[in-house]
């Protein structure tokens, strides 16, 4: 489930926001808890998550092009930069890039 790699990676989705989302019920339990339905019993599965990093997934150690993709994966949108705000991010300007 790709929500859980999200989750494992970039850390747990605010409970503000899950309880704004449309569709939270669909992933989530009422107590906000990650959860998918057996197809096979019709029971509820929860996910339990195993903590991953960027890092770790990208398989790259450059931390400003780490920094620059975890602004751009801000799962909030009122914490996310513009496209503005991500083309003045200081990986675009350095050396590894150019």
């Amino acid at each position: 489930m790709i929500l859980a790699r999200i989750v494992a990676v970039l850390g747990p989705i605010e409970t503000e926001m899950l309880k704004k989302g449309q569709e939270t019920h669909k992933y989530f339990t009422k107590e906000y808890d990650l959860y998918h339905l057996n197809e096979e019993s019709n029971e509820i599965e929860y996910i339990i998550t195993e903590e991953s990093s960027l890092e770790e997934q990208l398989q790259v150690s450059d931390e400003l092009f780490l920094d620059f993709v975890r602004t751009l994966l801000e799962i909030n949108p009122l914490r996310r930069p513009t496209a503005l705000e991500a083309l003045n991010h200081p990986w675009l300007s350095s050396s590894s890039y150019n």
